[in-house]
């Protein structure tokens, strides 16, 4: 994130957004703020000289995110339907 002076700056979004943007922050480990500016730096910089770079490193993250996401889920439908086999 860039660093410097900062701004108060009113967005309104679509509430599904914020919610996305607020899980994003949290698998990151950032505050609403710094994904938004993160995002938002990182989206700029596309256009910059690099961007292939950062699209594919996105692009890399988002797959790990993917799959990480998947294996969490069909990791808890196993332990849900163990829970009911020993019922």
């Amino acid at each position: 994130m860039t660093q410097g002076a900062t701004v108060p700056f009113k967005l309104n979004i679509p509430a599904g957004l914020k919610d996305r943007l607020s899980e994003a922050a949290a698998r990151s480990g950032r505050s609403l703020t710094s994904e938004i500016i993160t995002r938002l730096e990182a989206s700029i910089s596309i256009s910059d000289e690099g961007g292939l770079a950062f699209t594919l490193d996105s692009l890399e993250r988002f797959v790990i995110g993917v799959v990480q996401g998947e294996t969490e889920a069909l990791a808890q439908r196993v332990r849900d339907l163990e829970a009911r086999k020993d019922d």
